[in-house]
């Protein structure tokens, strides 16, 4: 090509540059300059592009060293924070467990830890509930945030009744399961359950206690109450076939309380008892009622 050639070609070259950056550049000497400013919407775009161009995506690994556990046995929650893009570790960066115990209805930040060489952490529990467990990285410098998948560790234990939510009640009024402590034969008894009520033929309901397998409970007059006697008697489904009963129990006022223990298997369990009397407070009790379950 000639000379002119040549120069027409790098004016276009230079002119095709000056629009990406917003001016346009003559592609001769002498000619008129114009310039194209970028549009706010396109500079926004670019800005954002750019922005997130430098923000890397990660991942968060979890394990944990046994999913069922007897009660205050240790357990550890442990994995990895990573790049998503390629795997390479990330050390040195913040991350966060998160926690929900079975009878809870929310997480909650319960520790947290920095990532060791090759992007590891650990965490040491010993669980006293069934719970699940969640690992977060909250992100930065240049890092986008992310979460773990959810791992559960089942708790085998006892676990008192009034601290488990019953699905149905017996009675009017309805009774509700109370956390004080109640005295019968002269012995305080905490976790017990009694309420207004109760002597007028009332009962609970627990739907939640297939994974249980024994009922303990002792039971008895309130010494606060006005009832003389009491009868209790328990009620738990079968695998098969029509729920099984507890035999009818019966109690004095001022007498010991007395013990029931028995292997369940069981969806659902009902606590009922009555007593011989109109008064406004609670006095048939069952005291420290509890079930052993990995829930």
């Amino acid at each position: 090509m000639g000379e002119i050639g040549s120069n027409r070609i790098s004016g276009a070259v230079v002119a095709i540059a000056a629009v990406l950056i917003g001016v346009v550049q003559p592609a001769v000497a002498g000619a008129e300059v114009r310039t194209t400013a970028i549009p706010p919407a396109a500079a926004a775009t670019v800005a954002v592009t750019s922005a997130a161009s430098r923000t890397t995506a990660t991942k968060v690994s979890i394990r944990v060293s046994a999913s069922e556990v007897d009660v205050s046995t240790g357990v550890t929650v442990s994995g990895k924070l990573y790049r998503a893009v390629n795997g390479d570790a990330l050390p040195g960066r913040w991350v966060s467990l998160y926690a929900r115990q079975h009878n809870e209805s929310s997480y909650r930040k319960v520790a947290q830890a920095a990532t060791k060489a090759g992007g590891n952490y650990v965490f040491y529990l010993k669980p006293t509930w069934s719970t699940a467990y969640q690992v977060r990285f909250a992100g930065g410098p240049n890092r986008a945030p992310s979460n773990s998948s959810y791992k559960d560790v089942r708790v085998r234990s006892w676990y008192y009744l009034n601290e488990l939510a019953h699905t149905n009640t017996y009675s009017f009024p309805a009774p509700a399961p109370g956390g004080g402590t109640y005295s019968v034969g002269g012995v305080s008894y905490l976790h017990s359950l009694s309420a207004e009520g109760l002597h007028l033929d009332a009962g609970y309901e627990w739907d939640q206690v297939a994974r249980c397998s024994k009922f303990d409970t002792k039971y008895g007059i309130d010494d606060n109450g006005s009832a003389t006697v009491g009868s209790f008697q328990a009620f738990w489904d079968a695998p098969k076939g029509s729920p099984t009963s507890s035999p009818t129990m019966n109690a004095d006022m001022g007498q010991p309380a007395q013990s029931y223990t028995t292997a369940i298997r069981s969806g659902r369990l009902i606590l009922y008892a009555s007593a011989n009397s109109d008064s406004t407070q609670g006095d048939a009790v069952w005291a420290s009622a509890r079930v052993h379950c990995v829930w």
